[in-house]
């Protein structure tokens, strides 16, 4: 048994498993998911949408490492230790990305017929931090009072008030005479 900690408001985190079952088994499993994962991972639910379980050999000619790469976005430097590896991997395999944990902390208990094989990050998932250099990107920018835009002056509310009266009194009028 593998025990891991997800991190609150985690992303970009691919983690794959190999699903120890016979074929018909793990099909059976596959249909299942995500609730299948989440119950071998000892966890509440899943999101549907980023949990994968299939064939390796649907891959035909991709390789496991590959798919990670160029169907997940793993960045290729993070595969380079493990691709003989990954691409040696046959039958079923779960992938469980950072969204199936709905950016909340989760404490993982990774069992039968889970095995965890790794986990890798996608390219994009860092945001570098960037320094401005500008003058005008420094120090804070104005509030003003909720409802109106910094700067705008009580004679331009006054203004939208009066245009509007004016507009409901042309349209009363024009009722009148019609």
């Amino acid at each position: 048994m593998t025990d891991m900690t997800i991190p609150a408001n985690e992303r970009g985190a691919v983690r794959v498993f190999a699903v120890d079952l016979p074929p018909e088994a793990a099909k059976e499993f596959a249909g299942g998911a995500p609730g299948t994962v989440a119950q071998a991972l000892g966890t509440s639910e899943l999101g549907a949408r980023h949990v994968e379980v299939f064939d390796v050999a649907d891959l035909k000619g991709v390789g496991l490492a590959s798919y990670l790469e160029q169907g997940l976005g793993v960045a290729p430097g993070e595969l380079d230790g493990d691709r003989a590896r990954l691409d040696a991997v046959t039958g079923t395999v779960a992938i469980v990305l950072s969204g199936a944990f709905d950016g909340e902390r989760r404490s993982l208990a990774v069992s039968s017929p889970l095995r965890w094989l790794g986990t890798w990050h996608e390219a994009d998932a860092e945001t570098p931090e960037i320094a401005l250099s500008s003058a005008s990107a420094e120090g804070a920018a104005p509030i003003g009072e909720a409802g109106a835009p910094v700067g705008a002056s009580p004679g331009s509310r006054g203004l939208i008030l009066v245009v509007l009266a004016l507009v409901v009194l042309a349209i009363l009028i024009w009722i009148l005479v019609a």
